[in-house]
């Protein structure tokens, strides 16, 4: 069963990047905790309280990537929402994530708008 989205981790390795999303987040009422490296998700990953994760597909400086994570997050807490972000061909994640038995996850293009950000993330979200 899904549940509302308040706690977001967010996987961004450039700091800029990661700053403006989650001030984007943040100003919509989304507690927002920001990784820089794979490793530094992965304390996160089984947290129950974590309703969303945000996982840039290539992490610089890092042995995991976005999707090495999406495939730990649907073992370990598989009623978080995931959304991919990407600067690759959208179409190119998306076989990989189906490859990978991850379905059709949500893929969010890079450079994006604030607007973008806050649709992908609402759109996953249930109703209030």
């Amino acid at each position: 069963m899904s549940r509302r989205i308040r706690r977001i981790v967010l996987l961004e390795d450039h700091p800029t990047h990661a700053r403006l999303a989650k001030l984007f987040l943040t100003s919509k009422g989304y507690k927002v905790t920001t990784c820089f490296t794979g490793e530094d998700v992965l304390s996160h990953v089984g947290d129950p309280h974590v309703d969303m994760f945000i996982l840039d597909v290539q992490i610089s400086d890092s042995s995991f990537g976005g999707l090495d994570i999406a495939e730990l997050i649907r073992e370990k807490n598989p009623e978080a929402q995931v959304l991919m972000v990407t600067a690759y061909k959208l179409a190119q994640v998306a076989e990989e994530a189906k490859a990978r038995g991850l379905g059709d996850l949500p893929i969010l293009g890079k450079p994006f708008r604030s607007e973008d950000l806050i649709a992908a993330v609402k759109q996953l979200d249930l109703p209030e």
